[in-house]
């Protein structure tokens, strides 16, 4: 038996679709989630990986705004701007004679915060964030993670 402090554990149940979507719960919430990844820009629902990159969204730049908010350092507005580059995409869509195997290759964030607050201490809150963010700290194990903060005025 494990102690409740030493890890914390969090799970979905999902319900597949033919066409590659799922529907996910989790707690009396229910999300509708389109294809894994799409090529499509008409595509109806949020793709899994438009939805990965809005998780690693609220990890990172979500737990910033939390550690600013207890800093009480001034920030006015936050807006963050992420990308995910797949690497072999000819295998995901299964062309024929395609090499490779898909994997997210690279992913960038970047967030830019304007309001008050000292630069330097706003740069100490998101380094902390980044240290925090389990999200984060997993991916960038896996692939090269770019995560810069911009101070805007």
């Amino acid at each position: 038996m494990t102690d409740s402090l030493d890890r914390a554990l969090v799970s979905v149940r999902i319900t597949a679709e033919p066409g590659g979507g799922v529907s996910l719960y989790a707690r009396k919430e229910k999300a509708v989630i389109g294809r894994g990844w799409s090529f499509d820009i008409a595509e109806p629902r949020l793709s899994g990986a438009e939805v990965l990159l809005g998780a690693l969204a609220s990890d990172v730049v979500g737990l910033f705004a939390r550690i600013a908010a207890q800093r009480r350092l001034g920030i006015d507005e936050i807006e963050a701007k992420l990308s995910a580059e797949l690497a072999a995409p000819l295998a995901l869509l299964g062309v024929v004679g395609s090499a490779g195997e898909p994997h997210y290759q690279a992913i960038r964030l970047r967030a830019y915060v304007g309001g008050s607050a000292d630069p330097a201490k706003l740069v100490e809150a998101w380094e902390e964030a980044l240290r925090r963010a389990p999200l984060y700290n997993t991916l960038r194990r896996a692939t090269v993670v770019e995560a810069r903060m911009q101070v805007t005025s």
